[in-house]
């Protein structure tokens, strides 16, 4: 989930919360359910199917149907040197570094992404790829070489982990200070971030066949769907896991198909959020109350 564009953190407002990040989120989620944009009172909004379906000349650019997005996960090397989530469900005593865990890690760095970006070379595709920060500094090479290829630089946080729970001061630095590394490994400022954890395929038990059968048929239902309707795929990628040689053998027959249908936009989150604040006419409006009585990312006023 692409969590929305983000202000330059310097002059984020010092009370950022984590309900105020729910709103960039929730802003991302309606854009992934039907191209939407901005949160207010539900009561007073347009159903979003009137509107979409007055379109008739296309939703995306060029009058694509469908507009695909995927996201690259650069978090290798800013995970906790013991206590990480991984393959292997032992956890490691007394705080002592879990070595299979961080070779699982690395073999992201090292093989996952390289294989990754090759594979979106073939079919001459940009994505975005959010970094931790932590991250970036150990490897700004592999920051560099991302942003060269033409993928956009966006931000994950500081570290490998949660930020709801930080006082305001903690959040904003935890943010910001993410920001500046990948601002200083690729020169590149970003304007999106996402927030921590994203699971749809586990590692263990995962099928390949499976795996790429899901991806067909939610790109079928789609592709179906947007004749009428503006509608949006995301497929969440991570450095350790859909890096692995078997995963890219899916993701690659995938991506073929897809590629093979006529008026699919495949773009970077932030071209896609950028045509949508341009294209007003054509983007509903999500309207929502307060989280804390819908349980939804919504307006904190």
């Amino acid at each position: 989930m692409w969590s929305g564009m983000m202000r330059n953190p310097a002059t984020v407002p010092s009370r950022l919360s984590r309900r105020e990040a729910i709103q960039s989120v929730g802003a991302s989620t309606a854009l992934a359910a039907a191209g939407a944009i901005g949160l207010a009172d539900h009561a007073n909004a347009e159903p979003i199917s009137t509107k979409l379906e007055r379109q008739t000349s296309g939703f995306w650019p060029g009058g694509a149907r469908l507009a695909v997005s995927f996201s690259l996960m650069f978090e290798a090397g800013g995970q906790p040197i013991s206590g990480a989530g991984g393959v292997i469900p032992d956890p490691i005593q007394q705080g002592l570094p879990d070595l299979p865990t961080n070779a699982f890690f690395q073999y992201g760095i090292d093989e996952g992404i390289p294989r990754l970006l090759d594979l979106f070379d073939k079919h001459r595709m940009k994505v975005s790829s959010f970094m931790i920060g932590q991250a970036v500094e150990k490897r700004p090479d592999l920051a560099r070489e991302i942003v060269r290829r033409g993928h956009e630089a966006a931000a994950h946080g500081r570290t490998w982990e949660n930020s709801y729970a930080m006082n305001a001061d903690a959040e904003r630095r935890f943010i910001s200070d993410g920001v500046e590394s990948i601002v200083k490994a690729t020169g590149q400022h970003p304007v999106g971030w996402n927030a921590y954890w994203m699971r749809n395929f586990p590692f263990d038990g995962w099928n390949p066949a499976a795996y790429e059968q899901t991806l067909r048929d939610e790109f079928d239902q789609l592709y179906e769907e947007g004749g009428h309707r503006r509608r949006m795929m995301v497929v969440s990628l991570h450095d350790r896991i859909s890096g692995h040689a078997n995963r890219v053998r899916s993701l690659d027959r995938f991506l073929t198909y897809a590629r093979s249908k006529p008026g699919v936009w495949f773009a970077r989150k932030d071209e896609i959020a950028r045509w949508a604040l341009s294209s007003r006419g054509a983007t509903p409006v999500v309207k929502r109350g307060p989280p804390t009585v819908t349980g939804l990312p919504g307006s904190v006023a």
